[in-house]
């Protein structure tokens, strides 16, 4: 992902917890207080440089809201108007508040909510999630369903997946690649606009010099809709040629008004 994308976006990364967590609380949860890597033209290169390798031998819990709260902090701290985006990549339940293991952090959703009005989208990644982690629940009637759980995060962030899971469960490389792969693509096929004036005005969108059409929804097909009044996303074939070729323009077709 970060090959294919490196020249169409600025990354940055959050660990969470820190490569210097331990087993036990309050080292369980521990942080730091700003992202590992800062977004930049160089980003992709001190990510690869950062994650921890395939023999790393990692322990520590889950602090989603933490490593959340620091990307948004910095997200939010750009001097630029490009486009946001945090991909969630997780393996369980947020179960951290502060320093204290919990069983839940139901705040987790109200950060991304908090985060989408703020302009900023969340793309949740689960890495095998899946019932199991049920089993372990001692009282069935209070056992959690983080499948339900990730999907509500999904859902508040702005960005879920379509279907009853509203986020990209992957259990092996092959797929987290592509659900990656599948994210970046869509983060680079919103694109900021002009905003629409407010008379009746037609906007034409074209890629790579091929007229694109408007859509509801990308559930629609191939085509372009309004994400927001500044911001228009690209579907299909149209964020596919987007993708490979870079190239999109658009222009507002306004009549004059008539006394």
């Amino acid at each position: 992902m970060l090959g294919r994308f490196d020249d169409r976006m600025h990354f940055g990364a959050v660990l969470f917890p820190s490569e210097d967590a331990t087993r036990e609380a309050p080292g369980a949860c521990l942080t730091a207080d700003a992202a590992d890597v800062e977004v930049g033209a160089d980003g992709a290169s001190q990510i690869l440089a950062m994650l921890p390798g395939a023999d790393a031998r990692t322990q520590g819990g889950t602090p989603t809201r933490a490593g959340l709260l620091n990307a948004v902090d910095h997200l939010n701290d750009l001097d630029s108007e490009a486009p946001r985006a945090i991909v969630l990549v997780t393996d369980g339940e947020a179960n951290c508040v502060g320093d204290d293991l919990v069983e839940y952090d139901a705040v987790v959703e109200e950060v991304v909510a908090q985060a989408q009005l703020d302009g900023v989208l969340t793309y949740v990644v689960g890495i095998d999630i899946g019932a199991a982690e049920d089993e372990e629940q001692e009282d069935e009637a209070e056992a959690r369903d983080p499948i339900e759980d990730l999907s509500a995060i999904a859902r508040a962030g702005g960005a879920p997946k379509e279907g009853p899971v509203a986020f990209y469960n992957v259990s092996d490389e092959a797929e987290l690649d592509a659900a990656l792969k599948k994210i970046a693509a869509q983060v680079v096929c919103s694109v900021e606009v002009s905003e629409a004036p407010e008379q009746d005005a037609e906007l034409f969108v074209s890629v790579g010099g091929e007229a694109v059409p408007e859509v509801a929804s990308c559930s629609d097909g191939d085509g372009w809709f309004y994400a927001s009044a500044t911001s228009i996303r690209l579907c299909g074939r149209a964020c596919d040629a987007f993708v490979e070729e870079g190239d999109l323009s658009t222009a507002y077709d306004c009549s004059p008004e008539v006394e």
